[in-house]
This record gives C-alpha cells, sequence and structure tokens, in this order.
C-alpha cells in the first residue's frame, strides 16, 4: 500500500519541527565559576585586601548568588572598593542592580557620570561616577559583564539580557 501525499507531509512537518525544537530549545547555558572567596587577597605584592561583607538587606535587594565586596590598600593605606555581584541565571527575574538607583537611596549624591574609555585587552566604555555624601567623595567605576562583553549603559545591558533570554 503507498502512502497518501498528506500522510508523507505530515511526516515531513513533524520531522522538520522536531528537528527545529532540538536545535532552538536549549536550556540556559551556566557557565562553571570558581567562589570569590578563591580570588586573592593579595594582588601584585601591592595590594592587601580584606573581606568586608555586606548586610543581609542589602543582599536581599540585590538576591545575587555570590558576591564579592573587598577593601584593598597599598602600604601607603590608598583604598580601592571592589564589589562584584554574580547571577547564574537572569531568567528568574532577578537582573543587574545600578548603582545610580541604591546610591541616592543610601544618602549620596551623585556630583557628574560619564561614561570613559577604560583599557583592557583592548579599550572599553564603563562608567564613572562621583559621588558625595555629607563631605565625603568616592569615584566609582562600573560596567555590567554579560556573556563575555562589558557593557556600561544599564539600559542596553538589560536590552542584551532580555534579547539573550526572551
Amino acid at each position: 500500500m503507498k502512502p497518501s501525499p498528506h500522510f508523507l507531509i505530515a511526516i515531513t512537518l513533524l520531522a522538520g519541527t522536531t528537528l527545529l525544537l532540538r536545535f532552538y530549545a536549549h536550556g540556559e547555558v551556566i557557565p562553571l565559576k570558581q567562589n570569590f572567596a578563591a580570588f586573592p587577597l593579595e594582588i601584585a605584592d601591592r595590594w592587601r585586601g580584606q573581606e568586608l561583607g555586606m548586610d543581609k538587606e542589602i543582599l536581599d535587594v540585590l538576591k545575587v548568588d555570590d558576591f564579592m565586596m573587598r577593601l584593598y590598600q597599598t602600604k601607603r593605606r590608598e583604598p580601592v572598593w571592589l564589589y562584584v555581584g554574580y547571577y547564574k541565571s537572569q531568567r528568574t527575574g532577578v537582573t543587574y542592580h545600578s548603582p545610580l538607583n541604591c546610591l541616592p537611596g543610601a544618602g549620596w549624591n551623585i556630583q557628574s557620570r560619564e561614561d570613559i574609555p577604560l583599557p583592557f585587552r583592548e579599550t572599553v566604555r564603563v562608567n564613572r561616577v562621583l559621588i558625595q555624601k555629607g563631605l565625603d567623595k568616592q569615584l566609582i567605576l562600573y560596567w555590567y559583564q554579560d556573556r563575555g562583553r562589558i557593557i556600561a549603559n544599564e539600559y542596553w545591558a538589560t536590552r542584551s539580557l532580555t534579547r539573550a533570554c526572551g
């Protein structure tokens, strides 16, 4: 008995759909990583660091899977604070947290903001923000890193995330 043309078309469409779904419907790739505890507390025999930790209330807002909050200083006591937040998945609704939102909420005034070139392996654009609270001033450099790219702008970082996950 010879199969009908409608049956052959249906089988072909079913097989094609199955192949397309297997190609496009793969799970989110979660990169392997080491815990931040493995990051050195001494860098280049010049900078010595100490773990600062973070209040539970702040961690509840950030919803990071891992983080590092450290103070590094030279022998002359020149300070550099380093914060890195890690989210293993962006699909759960937890996403980047902009310092431009939380710093004013903590009483800091943003004095200036610009994106500047910063030389890494290649030159990338990062945010340079000067903040002030009373007489204290701090200079902040920050960016977002997602799938190997460095993104300075919060809007573009979120847009990139939406396109990748949606």
